[in-house]
């Protein structure tokens, strides 16, 4: 059984990719989506433990997915990470609505 059930959503192939290897090998079960409106169908269908969000995407930001999982979810709680690229060794904590946000190098 797995550690726990994370979803990623990134439009970005090779971020998916690597975060999905990398979590495999921890032991954690694992869905990727490259587009928002795909990940809210499956979260709604099956509820993860964590949801890993890029904030830059096309279609829908990573702040719309949250704000709708939000309304359409409630009083269930999504753990959510907003992501987006930074330069090695970067970080910016930010709080917006609420939401933890904090950029790591990807």
């Amino acid at each position: 059984m797995a550690e726990s059930d994370i979803m990623i959503v990134d439009d970005n192939p090779a971020n998916l990719k690597l975060l999905e290897d990398m979590l495999l090998q921890q032991g954690h079960g694992v869905s990727s989506f490259p587009l928002g409106r795909l990940a809210l169908a499956a979260a709604m269908k099956n509820p993860p433990d964590l949801i890993l969000l890029d904030i830059n995407m096309p279609e829908m930001n990573g702040y719309e997915v949250c704000e709708r999982l939000r309304t359409l979810r409630r009083p269930r709680h999504f753990p959510q990470r907003l992501e987006r690229n930074s330069r090695q060794g970067e970080r910016f904590p930010v709080r917006r609505r609420g939401l933890h946000i904090q950029a790591l190098p990807i």
